[in-house]
């Protein structure tokens, strides 16, 4: 998508539809959520993608810590994206988690995030596995190119790759 129409819809505040009000949003429900996409769907299918997936992921940031919701919507304009199931290792080191070899394909809006939230099974220390989602910096990913569609193809819906990275404990929640 052109900059200037996420730009549009992030100075709208309509990415926050569904965010609490306490980190920034309007506190407005799913109902209204599809209700605007629907709408923004008349004019571009992949805006209205685009928009559903970043405001639709806003409401994630929830399931996570407070220092984590904190970290991530200290600027409320802050968009995240998601890959609900990142290939890679991750174990448990210290207070968190390390995670080498990660990818995942998908990422919708990856151009416009800056965070994006995975989910992964996370080995824990004695032995045993759990799933969970991390939220990470995309300043940790890498956005691989290999997204040459013909449909949706404003959605920039690239794959991810993170060779290695800690992730502290507060950015992860248990899938349960």
């Amino acid at each position: 998508l052109p900059d200037s129409v996420v730009e549009s819809i992030r100075s709208s505040g309509l990415f926050g539809i569904v965010m609490p009000r306490n980190l920034g949003g309007s506190g407005l429900g799913f109902a209204d959520l599809v209700r605007v996409t629907a709408e923004i769907g008349t004019a571009s299918g992949s805006t209205a993608w685009i928009y559903g997936v970043l405001a639709g992921h806003s409401w994630l940031i929830n399931l996570f810590p407070e220092q984590a919701q904190r970290d991530v919507m200290s600027d409320p304009t802050t968009l995240i994206g998601t890959v609900f199931r990142l290939g890679g290792d991750v174990v448990e080191e210290g207070d968190g988690y390390r995670l080498t070899g990660g990818s995942g394909k998908f990422c919708s809006g990856i151009d416009y995030a800056t965070w994006v939230i995975i989910g992964c099974a996370a080995r824990k220390a004695d032995g045993t596995v759990e799933p969970r989602f991390f939220v990470i910096p995309k300043s940790d990913i890498e956005v691989v190119d290999d997204w040459h569609t013909m449909g949706m193809r404003a959605t920039g819906s690239r794959s991810i790759r993170i060779d290695d990275t800690f992730i502290p404990a507060h950015r992860s929640c248990s899938l349960a």
